[in-house]
């Protein structure tokens, strides 16, 4: 009796781990243990202590602004897959993004509110001027907090969520070193009364305002 021998099948290796060249807006998730960051236009997860990287979105489109919510299950981006900046979100493990904002401004993300139910977002919407809103996202509804003549910058949430840090004018970061009339300078939103106030008063640039 002959035997049969089984198929040849075609076995690749593994391709060897190489380092992510060009990696950019990092974000760190709230227990520090994975990292967000926009390769090659789309959002990528890593673990914090290094390892394989994965891609969460994959779009012919830009997708930037990475952001885990407080519970670290799902990442806010900002794409231009609707046609101009939209924000969106999509699960921390991957999947399909839901579609957060339809504005023809450019609506970009930069933090999330404590509790994990809101948005906060730069944009310029039905008017000349500049403006901070946080947008829920169980129901979309988007409250205007501040409008400005002026750029209102990288705005962030205080660890309480009544406050809100922002950069008020500014050069793009490729001038940190600008010194001038026109600097970044850091002011403070009270999210309830909407009362402002400058921290910062000087010719230097202050860029990315955190708490």
């Amino acid at each position: 009796m002959s035997q049969i021998s089984p198929p040849l099948v075609a076995q690749l290796a593994p391709p060897p781990p190489q380092p992510v060249l060009g990696a950019r807006m990092p974000a760190l998730s709230a227990d520090g243990k994975q990292i967000a960051f926009v390769y090659r236009g789309d959002v990528w997860i890593a673990p914090a202590k290094g390892g394989r990287a994965l891609p969460v979105t994959q779009h012919i489109e830009t997708d930037a602004y990475p952001l885990f919510s407080p519970d670290g299950k799902w990442i806010a981006f900002s794409s231009k897959r609707a046609g101009d900046w939209d924000v969106f979100v999509v699960p921390a493990e991957g999947g399909a993004p839901r579609q957060l904002t339809w504005h023809s401004g450019p609506d970009i993300a930069h933090g999330w509110s404590p509790d994990g139910k809101s948005l906060l977002l730069s944009s310029k919407r039905d008017s000349v001027n500049y403006a901070l809103f946080a947008i829920d996202v169980a129901t979309l509804r988007s409250r205007k907090l501040a409008e400005d003549y002026a750029p209102m910058n990288y705005p962030a949430f205080s660890p309480k969520g009544n406050k809100v840090v922002y950069g008020r004018y500014g050069f793009p970061w490729p001038r940190p070193r600008y010194h001038g009339s026109a600097a970044a300078q850091i002011w403070l939103l009270d999210a309830e009364s909407g009362r402002r106030q400058p921290l910062t008063a000087n010719d230097h640039q202050h860029l990315w305002t955190q708490f």
